[in-house]
């Protein structure tokens, strides 16, 4: 039932689609799992193919604070940003992305990684073609060591027993002096792992052309 109802508030709450939430009960009887799970199935889904998923979350500000209180007086959360209050919704989104840009840029959050299929593809015939994203890690001339994605296209299954595999990697992203096709190990571990490391893949889900 948890996991029926996650669903159901990723929809209501994160979509921001209130007429696809569901009461948890009413008159003192809980409803079913059955029930929540039947709302979801042949009312939510229904909607979502409709409507799509949306690109980003709502946001929605409550009118409360220039309704209750009066001009000159001064509310009791003591709330005195201006920043807040001066900038729209529109300039507020693109803080927020700028935020998530800043983050993914230093490796504190990783999009792609959520967006991940759970099932990681077999090492066959099929992933010819697959959109692939491999971890590499790279030296800088003082020392440093950092780690960067680099995206292709599997060309080929080299050895399916030992999982190697050929890839033509993104042309526009390789660096200067390194090989456009290689042949890397796709370990089972190594499949869009919690903590990244050298030698990690996952799907790319990005546009090569960026």
């Amino acid at each position: 039932m948890a996991a029926v109802k996650e669903q159901i508030q990723i929809r209501k709450l994160g979509y921001g689609w209130d007429d696809c939430g569901h009461k948890w009960s009413e008159n003192g009887s809980y409803f079913t799992s059955e029930e929540l799970l039947n709302h979801f199935l042949y009312i939510i889904l229904p909607i979502e193919r409709v409507r799509g998923i949306p690109a980003e979350a709502p946001i929605n500000f409550s009118s409360e604070l220039h309704t209750k209180y009066k001009l000159g007086t001064e509310s009791n959360l003591d709330f005195k940003d201006d920043r807040f209050n001066a900038k729209s919704i529109e300039e507020m989104k693109q803080d927020a992305i700028d935020e998530r840009e800043r983050r993914e840029h230093e490796h504190e959050t990783d999009r792609d990684a959520q967006l991940q299929p759970n099932v990681m593809p077999e090492i066959n015939e099929s992933l010819i073609g697959f959109s692939i994203e491999y971890l590499f890690s790279y030296v800088e001339d003082d020392g440093t060591v950092y780690l960067s994605w680099c995206d292709g296209v599997v060309e080929s299954i080299a050895n399916e027993k030992t999982r190697m595999v050929v890839i033509k990697w993104n042309e526009k992203k390789v660096y200067d002096g390194d090989a456009t096709v290689t042949k890397q190990k796709l370990a089972v571990r190594s499949w869009n792992p919690k903590n990244p490391k050298a030698g990690a893949w996952r799907k790319f889900l990005g546009n090569p052309d960026e």
